[in-house]
């Protein structure tokens, strides 16, 4: 008779736990591609991306380290992208290699807020020279929650 009335007891538990589980929400997932121009000299640092709510922004460098050495050098650091007019922003954690030919690497998502809020993703970077700085392109996949 314990044996069913602890059964009963811990189906009930199960059975209210479930009733008050908030649903299941779906997650998607896509190839994204962000531009991001670098300047070197100073001023703003715009990006395009390929994003609903956020085609358009800044980026800030939150934190960064550059070491040189003859050949180029190693770049590390946790860059910021926020949406134009206040929309959310994406925060990046970035590793590149570069040289005089430009630079490569890779990046991961380690925050996000507004339209971008609970995205998570990586993929790989690619910087190509241009005056007074870089043109970093950021190409991966992202997940967003929907």
């Amino acid at each position: 008779m314990r044996r069913l009335t602890a059964l009963g007891i811990l189906s009930t538990t199960l059975l209210a736990a479930t009733a008050v589980a908030p649903p299941a929400q779906a997650a998607f997932k896509y190839p994204v591609e962000l531009v991001n121009d670098q300047s070197f000299v100073g001023g703003d640092n715009p990006f395009w991306l390929n994003v609903d709510g956020c085609e358009t922004g800044v980026a800030v460098d939150v934190r960064s380290m550059a070491a040189f050495n003859p050949r180029g050098g190693a770049f590390h650091g946790i860059r910021r992208f926020d949406c134009a007019e206040g929309a959310g922003s994406v925060t990046l954690s970035v590793s590149a290699r570069f040289g005089d030919s430009g630079s490569n690497g890779t990046w991961a998502i380690v925050d996000s807020d507004g339209v971008l809020a609970g995205a998570h993703g990586a993929g790989q970077l690619v910087g190509e020279p241009i005056p007074d700085g870089i043109r970093d392109i950021y190409t991966g996949t992202v997940t967003v929650l929907g």
